[in-house]
């Protein structure tokens, strides 16, 4: 099962809607019989989603990262 949508609103967090969302998934992955996923792209500098997620006892076994670099040079004709 691939998880697409995990994230809540800023102003919403820690009001019990981020809690409902993980639990509601995981209840409906668990009566479909899932018995694996994964949680979409989550950047490594993530930290709260990945506690969020390591306490339900899952596993890293991909990294994302997103490199930054200006990028020099005479500009493209319009």
């Amino acid at each position: 099962m691939r998880v697409l949508i995990l994230g809540v609103r800023s102003d919403w967090r820690q009001r019990g809607v981020d809690a409902a969302l993980y639990a509601r998934t995981m209840a409906e992955a668990r009566r479909k019989s899932y018995r694996w996923g994964e949680m979409s792209w989550i950047l490594e500098s993530n930290r709260p989603m990945l506690e969020v997620l390591e306490s339900f006892g899952a596993e890293r076994y991909k990294t994302y990262r997103i490199y930054d670099r200006e990028l020099s040079g005479p500009p493209c004709p319009a």
